[in-house]
């Protein structure tokens, strides 16, 4: 008799993807592009305007380019957050 095997439930692996672009839909400002150029690393610094809107909108079918643009995005929008936030308190004050 052979064994029968458990159903395993497999978790995603790309939950933390989609959480960051969560926090970049909600976050994000108009102007990124440039603050995203900004943040790439040095020896990513020729990817083009036109990649970045592309990994924004998730149109992209390059994955290495595609995490350093998102690692990016997500810092430009985690700024943002830390920038909006306090002149939230100061006002409130």
């Amino acid at each position: 008799m052979s064994k029968v095997r458990k159903k395993t439930f497999k978790r995603d692996v790309h939950l933390h993807i989609d959480k960051a672009y969560i926090f970049i839909e909600n976050n994000l400002p108009r102007n990124y592009v440039e603050l995203v150029i900004e943040k790439l690393p040095p020896n990513r610094k020729t990817i083009l305007s036109q990649n970045i809107r592309n990994v924004k909108n998730r149109y992209t079918k390059y994955p290495l380019n595609r995490l350093y643009i998102l690692e990016a995005l997500v810092e430009v929008a985690k700024d943002f957050k830390k920038s909006t936030t306090k002149i939230e308190k100061l006002i409130s004050n």
